[in-house]
């Protein structure tokens, strides 16, 4: 159980709601967005914001009242940081679910250990191993070397979430886990050189000669399984689906910026036009249509997470885990969110014209990062609708991708 002490400081005593401190945070995150990007990571400015927001703790299940009451409210939270700095925002909300996933796969002594962190548990993850030599010890296993990529969020974590494999013994065959290590035992590559999402510093990882005890490895199936974790009190939060819930975090950054995009777009429409028979551009037909079209995609996308994250804590309050057809369906789900806001972003950036050629401008950062989000494996069209069809049709998957 996460203790009031470390729980209380990741929540700041005189803000009284989550809106009160998100809305805090905002002006920071605006600000501070350019220069974000260029760091490609969050800078020390809006990480002390960010994290004074409690946002991190949100899906923690405590006694204090702090955590949220659904899951819109984590929606609604993480949308808004999104509208400021889309990059931060999806590192934010990782880190906030990567919390929940070790809160409830770990055991007593290994979360007492994460959730005694000074300043309260900050987990990073990464399932996109690259290479790893890892040979079983007395009493762990030992990673004598590995490569493991986009890891958003590492820079503010101060624990991470590796995918490990599991070498053959005599008491067990191979295998594939999750562990989790110190922030201080990761050397950050630093090759988070991307077009979009870059405030999310997710960079790729190296680990040497590493030591991982026994309490901290854990089962991949029973990492991404259900049910309230030992030690643990009863919440609903605890039987969420782990894999429509990361896919849900992860397209909600893109929503942001989408809102954003469309808000900018409303608001060049006394800019005046050259080289046509208008003088300004809500003179045009075509541009108020493009933005009517844009706003209706992006409040889809925003009614189709909101459904997803209903039906997910539904399910979660009834006590029982969401069937193959409801997960696979949030997948897919998520993916249509993700293409409506890429076109509603592509629409606007086509209607804006050259305001939106500036690399460095909010326009240009809005639109890749919603273009990056979209090529996420949890997000991406092409195989979430594909997963779908495989579900409905009958044909075999493997169960952890949903």
């Amino acid at each position: 159980m996460t203790s009031n002490s470390a729980r209380s400081r990741l929540l700041p005593a005189n803000c009284t709601t989550r809106r009160e401190r998100t809305a805090r945070a905002l002006p920071v995150l605006a600000g501070s967005a350019a220069s974000n990007a260029a760091l490609a990571k969050v800078g020390p400015e809006a990480a002390d914001a960010i994290e004074n927001t409690g946002i991190y703790a949100s899906l923690l299940p405590g006694e204090d009242g702090r955590t949220v009451e659904s899951l819109r409210e984590f929606v609604g939270s993480v949308v808004s940081l999104a509208e400021a700095d889309a990059g931060a925002a999806w590192g934010t909300a990782l880190l906030a679910v990567n919390n929940w996933l070790a809160a409830k796969s770990l055991g007593i002594a290994s979360w007492a250990e994460v959730s005694a962190s000074p300043g309260g548990p900050r987990v990073a993850g990464t399932f996109a191993r690259r290479e790893a030599v890892v040979q079983r010890v007395h009493g762990g296993y030992r990673i004598e070397s590995g490569i493991w990529g986009f890891n958003s969020g590492i820079y503010q974590a101060n624990w991470d979430l590796i995918s490990l494999p599991l070498p053959a013994g005599y008491d067990r065959p191979a295998a594939e886990a999750m562990a989790i290590v110190p922030r201080a035992d990761i050397l950050t590559l630093d090759d988070w050189d991307v077009i979009g999402m870059r405030a999310s510093g997710s960079t790729s990882i190296s680990l040497k000669n590493v030591f991982v005890p026994d309490h901290r490895v854990v089962d991949l199936g029973s990492f991404l399984g259900g049910g309230v974790p030992a030690g643990q009190p009863e919440h609903w939060l605890w039987h969420v689906s782990t894999v429509p819930l990361l896919s849900l975090a992860l397209v909600l950054p893109a929503l942001g910026a989408g809102s954003s995009l469309v808000a900018a777009l409303a608001g060049t429409g006394a800019k005046p036009v050259t080289y046509a028979p208008i003088s300004r551009r809500d003179g045009s037909a075509g541009f108020l249509r493009d933005l009517g079209a844009a706003a209706a995609r992006v409040a889809a996308a925003r009614s189709i997470v909101d459904s997803c994250a209903d039906l997910l804590e539904q399910r979660a309050k009834a006590g029982v885990s969401a069937t193959l057809e409801e997960r696979a369906r949030v997948r897919r789900d998520v993916a249509l969110a993700a293409e409506l806001l890429w076109q509603a972003g592509d629409a606007a950036m086509t209607s804006a014209g050259g305001s939106g050629l500036v690399a460095a401008s909010a326009w240009a950062r809005h639109w890749h990062d919603i273009k990056v989000t979209s090529l996420h494996a949890l997000v991406a069209p092409s195989t979430s609708y594909e997963l779908y069809g495989r579900v409905v049709a009958g044909v075999d998957i493997e169960n952890w991708l949903v």
